[in-house]
């Protein structure tokens, strides 16, 4: 894949197999969490809602492996119980939307290139629900995807070392509000602390002050944060 293709790239799976063995767990976990969470009014139940919740807070170290299992089980116990349709025929999502939270608790039991797998192909069919009104061309959905993977690793053509000078308290305590209360609105805000700082390098600063969507794990926090 060269630098174009990635800026440009349409097909998740893809952008997956180039980064490789060399992306974290973490920040593939946490694209897994994102891309079911768009389509969290389709999972049957608070007890699958709460194994995405899980596989979130293991990410960040925060749940233990036994937990990440039980949240496997409870979401794959889901996929079998649950059908995608109803007795009348019409489409409600529940089995495909557990499929892809079972997949974001993937363990190395099941591995990590088959759960991102379940993530990103159910994520895909579930984007032709109507129930999903703003989700209606699963294409918007793979694009949202492969946004996603931009914002967790920036262009890693460029790779960015964040100057020490740039990260002041009022940078890391944003940040730090910002991954823990998904406040992504704020995330203009972070670059003109960043500016003010003395940052001046624009991928830096277009990233902070873009109108596209942010996750959890997004690249300009996580460098602030020392996180990867």
């Amino acid at each position: 894949m060269t630098e174009a293709e990635w800026e440009s790239c349409t097909i998740p799976m893809r952008m997956l197999e180039f980064l490789g063995e060399g992306a974290s767990d973490r920040k593939l976990r946490l694209f897994a969490c994102a891309c079911c969470r768009r389509f969290l009014d389709l999972l049957p139940d608070d007890d699958v809602r709460s194994a995405l919740d899980t596989a979130e807070r293991f990410a960040d170290g925060m749940a233990s492996l036994a937990e990440l299992q039980e949240a496997r089980r409870v979401a794959y116990g889901a996929y079998v119980e649950f059908s995608d349709t109803d007795a009348s025929g019409q489409f409600r999502g529940w089995e495909s939307a557990s499929l892809a939270v079972a997949g974001a608790c993937w363990t190395e039991a099941e591995g990590r290139d088959a759960g991102l797998l379940d993530v990103v192909d159910n994520t895909f069919g579930l984007a032709r629900s109507e129930r999903c009104r703003s989700f209606t061309n699963p294409r918007i959905e793979r694009r949202r995807q492969c946004r996603d993977l931009r914002d967790l690793f920036g262009n890693p053509f460029r790779p960015i070392t964040f100057e020490p000078n740039w990260i002041t308290s009022e940078a890391a305590g944003l940040a730090l509000a910002i991954d823990r209360d998904r406040a992504f609105d704020r995330m203009p805000i972070l670059g003109d602390a960043l500016e003010a700082a003395g940052c001046d390098l624009d991928p830096v600063l277009s990233h902070c002050r873009s109108r596209h969507n942010h996750i959890r794990g997004c690249w300009v926090v996580d460098s602030i944060l020392g996180r990867s």
